[in-house]
């Protein structure tokens, strides 16, 4: 932010300086604004449900993008990845009527150059990305569609897509220990009361 209280975005290893979202969002898509020497990174992301093709599943996407280093980076959000029909308008100004060819695209930011379903037999339910780097992938999601479920956390292999190891934390014993905790304080702060003795400020709480 500057003296004046205008806020601008600035890249130090490139030494660039974008003024506004708009800005940095033109120098961080579209193949117009990539550079020679762009290199290309792995990422990972959940696909989300489909109006165009409900019948299409979540899927685990791994994809590989295009980027200028240093530059601004711009990945696709999670509703920007899902099954679409994009059509072919007319290039020409005009009214038109009718039915238009339209091509299925999961994708449309032409920085993707490559994607593949990483899990193609899996179902997911409430699926997120816990934590990506160039070698690591960790998932959240629930077993099944019953949203009461135990939230599970997964290693995946980021070649094959197999899991790696599975942890499922212990929800109802963390709850019990909680309750217990609470009825222990309740007693404890019960007797000293009782017995006339000072009461400890964070029982107050």
């Amino acid at each position: 932010m500057t003296n004046d209280g205008k806020e601008y975005y600035y890249y130090p290893l490139v030494r660039k300086i974008y003024k506004d979202h708009m800005q940095r969002r033109e120098a961080g898509t579209g193949l117009a604004s990539l550079l020679p020497g762009a290199r290309t990174s792995v990422y990972y992301t959940f696909s989300e449900k489909s109006s165009d093709y409900p019948e299409e599943k979540i899927q685990l996407i791994k994809y590989w993008y295009k980027n200028n280093s240093g530059y601004p980076i711009m990945l696709p959000y999670s509703y920007q990845v899902s099954w679409q029909k994009v059509y072919q308008y007319p290039k020409k100004s005009g009214i038109y009527y009718g039915s238009f060819p339209y091509t299925k695209k999961l994708v449309k930011e032409p920085r993707i150059t490559k994607f593949v379903d990483l899990t193609p037999d899996r179902l997911y339910f409430k699926a997120d990305i816990g934590f990506q780097d160039s070698t690591s992938l960790y998932i959240t999601g629930l077993p099944d569609a019953n949203p009461e479920g135990h939230t599970y956390i997964q290693k995946i292999d980021t070649e094959s897509g197999k899991i790696i190891w599975t942890y499922t934390p212990k929800v109802i014993i963390t709850l019990l220990k909680v309750i217990c905790t609470v009825i222990l304080e309740e007693l404890f702060l019960a007797i000293t009361i009782d017995r006339g003795l000072p009461v400890p400020i964070g029982s107050l709480l």
